[in-house]
């Protein structure tokens, strides 16, 4: 597997279009069996982002540095319903503690997408196989 930070940059030197969801969608397409997953949830880039997830099986999206609160509700929407199993739970710590974050995720996503989010996709995008 591979990680694409793929979210908008606060850093003003960097160019965000390094990991716009266009290039990850060609790499997806190009190697089928890679995972891929993208940092940040791609934040910033809206649905295009949440399209790329949901047309490749091997692509998934980790929340780390996000508040729920702060991010568009399209990407709430998709953790709870179509993305449930593409969408995976990380702080990036010191950033934000980890039970801090657990608490603001466990709040936003409904109870039944909680084994997804938290350890299943993980597994998922890691290992292989898919792990039971």
């Amino acid at each position: 597997p591979i990680m694409i930070h793929g979210s908008m940059h606060f850093w003003r030197e960097a160019y965000m279009w390094h990991g716009h969801p266009r290039y990850i969608d060609e790499v997806a397409v190009d190697f089928p069996e890679l995972k891929i997953i993208i940092s940040h949830g791609g934040n910033g880039f809206g649905p295009s982002v949440l399209a790329v997830a949901q047309r490749h099986p091997n692509v998934y999206l980790d929340f780390s540095a996000l508040r729920p609160k702060h991010m568009a509700p399209e990407f709430i929407q998709a953790a709870n319903t179509y993305l449930k199993k593409k969408c995976i739970f990380g702080t990036d710590y010191p950033l934000i503690e980890f039970s801090e974050q657990i608490d603001l995720w466990k709040y936003a996503l409904r109870e039944k997408v909680w084994e997804f989010f938290f350890h299943q996709n993980i597994l998922d995008a890691l290992c292989k196989e898919p792990v039971q």
